[in-house]
């Protein structure tokens, strides 16, 4: 199934498209859980919450979405989780020796450095290949601001990469782009593989003998991040507001511009009261 099947079949409540997305999605979110959380049960529930929650037909959101979604919502996990504990965001990668142990470690080195959102933001891009509005959608910022993040994390990598590598080996060496490049760690630092008998766990969470279960986490869950939920909505509506806002302005209509102008505030006030009230209620 590519991802559109996926969707479609989820919206009709046909567990064959959560299988499909666990097939297609579920290494990689595992290791970004692990990378996370580093202890593989709280790994493992975390993916199971991401597919709890994350497949919910009346949440899902557009095709081209579903990948990055995916990791919105692992992330909310695993946050959810550190929020208790005193770990660290992951540092270290999966154990390994051979000849690129010392390199690992001394990557790894070289991360333990970084500030925990600089890691993060590296994991994302780097081993997960997440970038611009994938980026933004499993942060829950904006185009912009995850744009930002990520190139000022990836100068801070680059440049504690080249200074290890000159300390190493020289200075005409850490000039050049050698195997410390930012994109070898993906090979060097690989992801912890999934567990087996957990696709069995996953699914079964979904499906709907699980059913009475999946409600009670799935209400639980939204109450706990029904404030990254609302961002996210607000923020598409004020991306839409934009465009209508530039598209009129561009035709220069004053009379125009101020009646819809004077329309959007009231929908704003409309919205934020809203808002105010089912806040209220929770």
């Amino acid at each position: 199934m590519d991802d559109h099947e996926v969707v479609a079949a989820i919206r009709s409540h046909d567990l064959a498209g959560v299988t499909a997305a666990y097939d297609k999605y579920a290494a990689a979110l595992y290791g970004y859980c692990h990378w996370m959380l580093r202890q593989s049960a709280d790994a493992a529930e975390a993916l199971r919450d991401t597919f709890v929650i994350g497949t919910a037909p009346g949440d899902l959101p557009e095709t081209s979405e579903l990948r990055p979604w995916l990791y919105s919502v692992a992330r909310r996990a695993c946050l959810r989780r550190l929020r208790t504990t005193d770990r660290p965001t992951g540092v270290d990668g999966v154990d390994g020796g051979g000849g690129e142990g010392e390199l690992r470690t001394l990557i790894c080195a070289v991360l333990a450095g970084l500030k925990p959102r600089e890691r993060e933001l590296i994991e994302l891009q780097f081993r997960h290949d997440l970038h611009d509005a994938d980026l933004a959608i499993a942060l829950g910022v904006s185009w912009r601001r995850a744009h930002a993040l990520a190139a000022r994390s990836r100068r801070r990598l680059e440049r504690a990469l080249g200074a290890l590598l000159t300390a190493r080996t020289g200075r005409e060496a850490g000039r050049q782009r050698g195997p410390l490049r930012p994109a070898a760690l993906s090979g060097l630092l690989p992801l912890a593989p999934l567990p087996p008998g957990l696709e069995e766990q996953v699914l079964r969470a979904c499906s709907a003998a699980g059913s009475e279960v999946t409600a009670a986490e799935v209400m639980v869950y939204r109450r706990r991040v029904s404030g990254r939920a609302e961002l996210t909505w607000l923020t598409r509506f004020a991306q839409a507001i934009r465009r209508h806002w530039r598209s009129i302005y561009r035709h220069k209509r004053p009379a125009t511009i101020t009646m819809v102008f004077t329309g959007w505030v009231a929908v704003v006030w409309a919205v934020a009261a809203v808002l105010f009230i089912f806040a209220g209620f929770r």
